[in-house]
């Protein structure tokens, strides 16, 4: 088969659509198509050639053993069927009114044929659709041979990534593909301008590579996006030209989502005083903020720091280069250090998602920071040789003694649905959080919080020891009160959970949570008080959060799932 063209097994099963539309590609000059009539056939072709992608419909045993085959040769398998037909029509048949659908692992798309008239048009629709899966392919791929193998790691990072090959999107990741409304492979080759809502964006675009840049290198707009629906996203839009592996330039675009900011903006217009002030107050905390990437091996040692990190720790790559991450990011000997070490050697290419390492980190200039550290390992020949930290700053910059922890990249979407205010849980976030640091005069303390649907969470506990809060003026029960925070911290290491009111009453401290016999899917590790309060998220609509007396780990639960976990 010729190199330039795309080459396609397909598994004719004899039916209208499959055989016409492979009759088509053949006519087509950048396709080369081989047939095969079974599965069984076309695994052995598989196993011996290379090909673009597979297009194959059979469900059976030797349909699954060709997906798979397809899966672990990074070979995307797309099945084309005729899903709607006539009362009374044959599955062989093609006419007018059918629903012809094009499926892969990402995305399903819905193709109305109009009559026989209406073939040309259909496929010509199915083969463009096949171009953009060969194209993220191909994206991907490269981008594994430019990034050292990562890509796992980056394509599912919770920031918003992509590249561009001026003017075309060379590659996107999961987060801003989701943002938009699509399937990340359906973007690539896509002009970027072809997203841009605004004339002066798409005027912009036109001179990008000459736009401005700051000391580092790097350019920042922010940009109204069309998502696949119609609407509009304002996204903070930052980037980097590098040099391709065609010796042309290329961008790494890094986005924040500000559609927050722009409402509170909004709102600041036309509220009164009161929501100008709440906008103020979380102003700061939407400011920009990189991603701090830095690999190892599995014993520490730096090989690579990207610019974030350097701007972050003050070295450059080359003097960091050959030391290891104890000494240099963390301090040899602390808690924090050990901590660092022991999730690095527990690395694995399928680590924990939700799992990540708080460490406060002295940056240049004696500015403390607290840095969320996750980690998965890049495996060859099935041993971890690499090790990918990556890095975000969550420290709340808007506390004078800047010890809290920002939530607002998660909180939103963890707290929907539920009666819980937002200044609330991050007053019981930072409770759990000095109490997983400091624990009791010194010695680590383990309880647990359920914030929210707190009738709920009282008909499904009972008393333990006696309720401190009890006794209390009902005015002064409140979580954000300075004098109830050091109670809480104090009851921590007595017996029983605390029940906070989505309003921030603090209902009862010494709870015994009885969920029922809940089965739960979680991760190895957790015990008792753990495995309690994530029953309750299940059969409540309460926020859980357990601090572990051991490791000094917490753990936020919703829905009977691990959704965030920090190690201090």
């Amino acid at each position: 088969m010729p190199a330039d063209q795309v080459q396609i097994l397909l598994v004719d099963d004899r039916t209208d659509l499959i055989s016409l539309f492979g009759d088509y590609l053949s006519t087509q000059k950048g396709y080369a198509v081989e047939r095969v009539p079974s599965s069984r056939e076309g695994i052995e072709l598989l196993s011996a050639r290379s090909y673009a992608l597979v297009i194959s419909n059979d469900s059976g045993r030797d349909g699954a053993r060709l997906e798979a085959v397809a899966s672990s040769r990074d070979i995307p398998l797309v099945r084309l069927k005729n899903e709607r037909k006539q009362r009374g029509s044959s599955k062989f048949t093609l006419q007018a009114g059918d629903i012809i659908v094009m499926e892969d692992s990402h995305q399903r798309m819905e193709f109305p044929l109009q009559g026989s008239s209406g073939l040309p048009s259909l496929f010509s629709d199915l083969a463009r659709n096949l171009e953009q899966l060969t194209k993220g392919r191909r994206a991907r791929q490269e981008f594994a041979e430019a990034f050292g193998h990562p890509y796992d790691v980056i394509s599912s990072a919770p920031v918003p990534l992509c590249i561009l090959s001026y003017p075309e999107i060379a590659w996107m990741n999961e987060e801003m593909a989701h943002i938009l409304g699509y399937a990340p492979s359906s973007l690539v080759g896509r002009p970027f301008d072809s997203l841009l809502s605004r004339e002066d964006d798409r005027r912009w675009f036109v001179e990008f590579g000459r736009q401005g840049k700051n000391s580092v290198g790097w350019g920042q707009r922010d940009l109204a996006l069309k998502k696949r629906e119609g609407a509009s996203v304002l996204l903070r839009f930052k980037y980097r030209r590098t040099a391709g592996k065609d010796g042309g330039d290329k961008y790494i675009c890094v986005c924040e989502d500000i559609r927050c900011q722009q409402s509170l903006l909004d709102m600041q217009r036309s509220l009164d005083q009161k929501i100008e002030e709440i906008e103020s107050r979380y102003r700061t905390l939407l400011e920009s903020m990189g991603a701090i990437v830095i690999r190892t091996d599995p014993d520490g040692t730096i090989k690579y720091c990207n610019p974030a990190a350097e701007m972050a720790f003050g070295f450059r790559t080359e003097d960091a280069k050959g030391k290891n991450v104890i000494g240099t990011l963390v301090p040899a000997g602390s808690r924090s250090g050990r901590d660092f070490m022991t999730m690095l050697s527990g690395c694995s290419g399928n680590a924990d998602e939700s799992s990540v390492i708080a460490v406060d980190h002295v940056l240049p200039g004696t500015r403390r920071a607290c840095i969320a550290w996750k980690m998965v390992g890049v495996e060859r020949d099935g041993m971890v040789s690499d090790v990918v930290c990556v890095g975000e700053d969550i420290t709340d910059y808007t506390r004078p003694d800047r010890e809290g922890i920002r939530t607002d990249p998660w909180r939103t979407r963890l707290l929907k649905g539920t009666d819980i205010r937002q200044d609330v849980f991050d007053d019981v976030f930072s409770i759990c959080v000095e109490i997983s640091r400091e624990g009791w005069e010194g010695k680590r303390v383990g309880t647990s919080f359920l914030v929210g649907d707190a009738h709920a969470v009282m008909a499904r506990s009972q008393q333990l020891i006696i309720n401190s809060f009890e006794a209390m003026d009902r005015d002064a029960r409140y979580v954000s009160n300075q004098e109830n925070r050091n109670c809480i911290k104090n009851f921590a290491m007595l017996d029983g959970g605390f029940v906070i009111r989505g309003d921030g009453f603090i209902e009862a401290s010494g709870r015994q949570f009885l969920p029922g016999d809940i089965p739960l899917d979680l991760p190895s590790g957790y015990g008792t008080r753990h495995r309690s309060v994530a029953a309750m998220t299940l059969v409540t609509r309460a926020v859980g959060i357990v601090v572990s007396e051991t490791g000094g780990r917490l753990s936020v639960f919703r829905d009977g799932r691990s959704v965030k976990s920090l190690i201090f």
